[in-house]
């Protein structure tokens, strides 16, 4: 973050802000709140693996081809974000009371989702059946996105104040 105030002369003074961000994040396919779900409703006698590496499909209790376990740690859910906010304004007074005020502001942001969903398979131990596990959307599928956005405010206003006596106050604002 950088903030910086000048001031030029008794006339003219101006401010520059800037801030930015980036994250990189990495994220299970079916979103964290799916995998939590599965997780609370896993039953904790149940091995998630088979013997020979396999995912177990849960065959005891709530059977269902949910599978906490791998929905964390198959597929890829990566998201790359990047924003810039920048801020420049200045003010000049043409003659005591009247003023001149401009500000520009510039937000801009970019992000960028990489997605793969593989197939994985959910072994029932009891008879072999294979079942595969949906990780939110279609398996051995990717899908890729960009988007950016930039928003532009430019802001000018021409302020006039004015004592006139001890209780007369005139203020105009134009912009």
């Amino acid at each position: 973050r950088l903030n910086l105030d000048t001031k030029i002369s008794d006339k003219f003074n101006y401010s520059l802000k800037i801030s930015g961000r980036h994250d990189d994040t990495n994220a299970p396919v079916t979103g964290a709140g799916t995998v939590i779900g599965w997780a609370d409703r896993a039953l904790p006698m149940q091995s998630p693996r088979l013997s020979n590496g396999s995912y177990s499909y849960p065959w005891i209790g709530f059977q269902s081809a949910t599978h906490p376990l791998a929905g964390a740690l198959e597929g890829e859910n990566k998201t790359q974000y990047d924003k810039l906010v920048a801020n420049l304004s200045g003010e000049y007074e043409f003659i005591p009371g009247l003023k001149l005020k401009g500000t520009f502001g510039m937000e801009n942001n970019n992000n960028l989702i990489s997605v793969f969903r593989p197939k994985i398979d959910l072994i029932k131990p009891t008879d072999n059946t294979v079942y595969t596990l949906s990780v939110g959307g279609t398996p051995l599928s990717a899908s890729r996105s960009y988007t950016t956005r930039r928003d532009l405010t430019f802001l000018t206003t021409l302020n006039y104040k004015k004592t006139f006596g001890e209780y007369h106050n005139l203020e105009a604002l134009v912009g």
